[in-house]
């Protein structure tokens, strides 16, 4: 596979996790570390998805 047909699927992927957070985060029921352990995202990439929905809410 061409190295850039894998970072289109790494891009892509990456994007389904945070969409993935952030419908976890909208529902509530897991903390933060929760959905970055499921995931297996930073969870400094999990804080910013939070801080981006609250930003977005308001």
């Amino acid at each position: 596979m061409s190295r850039i047909m894998e970072e289109l699927i790494e891009e892509f992927m990456d994007d389904e996790k945070k969409e993935s957070a952030l419908r976890m985060l909208e529902d509530g029921k897991l903390s933060n570390q929760e959905i970055a352990k499921y995931l297996k995202l930073d969870i400094k990439v999990e804080e910013e998805l939070e801080k981006e929905q609250k930003a977005a809410v308001c």
